[in-house]
């Protein structure tokens, strides 16, 4: 298993599942020539609810880059036709048909709500089964597929909210994040959010920060995986997200886990726009969409909500180096 460290990783990971749902603005359609499909879909297996965002590249020139850009340029002026196979033994025994919605909440940003196309369907996918994506425009004859395994959902052994196991960080001894990794997966992140309190005169406020564990690729099956935190690198991230505020009284309150993992399409992907220290450093503009760009995938995320923390990790947050002129309490 291959560290891939980098802000820059889990930006592309969020990205993308923005993207599954139809809101983001950040994806490279400017394509010079013909224009061409580009699907995204990223099967959860925990959710009820699946999306595909279907558009097509455009061309945009120098100008125009200041610009708006016009609803028209991200949507085919045909309907189509968007259904999911579930396979098995090399046959299909299941269609789902997926919906075209218009209701879609977006970010603000440079695309147009009026240019996303999403469609939805209503199932759970089951881990380690087969599916195949096809996007038809009767109209054109042109049809866009692509296929993936979905992977099966890791099983997080640490952290884990039981009496008496708190998380801790300090510059003693590592945390340890543990986890059984799940069959077809490709990528694994986890992200702690740190809950505290802010104290200052009459105001009395609910804040939090946000802490990422190093990106892994999966190169080779392991029964279990293991992180070791470094607990100076969280005080450091804490002192970077938290400014001082004289008089103020702080005191952190619990921790939540959030753990991703997705399947090796989006891993492959995700690796060749990292571009370093990783096994497809030369790969580009990979895709598994046969007859046009995007991604079909799967994807998970899990959240472990209310976390205790150690009475180290509370002591250190207060007398650190970096975090001591915060205002947090010792205990």
């Amino acid at each position: 298993m291959k560290k891939l460290s980098g802000l820059s990783a889990i930006i592309i990971i969020l990205i993308l599942l923005i993207l599954s749902l139809g809101c983001s603005n950040d994806v490279d359609l400017y394509v010079d020539g013909e224009a061409i499909p580009i699907v995204y879909c990223l099967l959860n297996p925990l959710e009820q609810t699946q999306y595909i965002r279907v558009g097509k590249s455009f061309i945009r020139f120098e100008d125009q880059l200041d610009s708006g850009v016009p609803a028209d340029s991200l949507i085919w002026p045909v309907d189509a036709e968007v259904y999911i196979e579930r396979w098995e033994n090399d046959s299909p025994i299941e269609s789902i048909v997926f919906d075209h919605i218009t209701e879609v909440e977006k970010d603000s940003g440079l695309f147009p709500v009026e240019g996303l196309m999403i469609y939805q369907a209503d199932f759970e996918p089951n881990p380690e089964e087969e599916y195949h994506l096809y996007v038809y425009f009767p109209e054109l004859d042109k049809i866009v597929s692509g296929k993936t395994v979905v992977m099966k959902v890791p099983d997080v052994l640490d952290p884990e909210n039981v009496p008496g196991r708190t998380v801790s960080f300090d510059t003693i001894s590592p945390y340890n994040i543990r986890w059984k990794g799940g069959d077809h997966a490709g990528l694994y992140q986890g992200i702690f959010r740190m809950n505290y309190s802010e104290s200052l005169d009459e105001d009395f406020n609910l804040k939090s920060c946000f802490f990422r564990t190093p990106l892994y690729y999966k190169q080779v099956a392991e029964d279990i995986y293991e992180e070791k935190i470094n607990g100076l690198n969280f005080l450091q991230s804490v002192a970077k997200q938290i400014s001082p505020l004289p008089g103020a009284s702080r005191d952190l309150i619990n921790f939540e886990f959030f753990f991703y993992a997705t399947g090796p399409e989006l891993a492959i992907l995700v690796g060749s726009e990292i571009g370093i220290s990783n096994p497809f450093t030369l790969i580009r503009n990979t895709s598994n969409i046969a007859g046009g760009m995007g991604v079909f995938s799967s994807l998970t995320y899990q959240r472990f909500p209310n976390l205790e923390p150690s009475v180290i990790t509370k002591y250190f947050l207060a007398t650190s180096e970096y975090t001591k002129h915060l205002g947090f309490n010792p205990d």
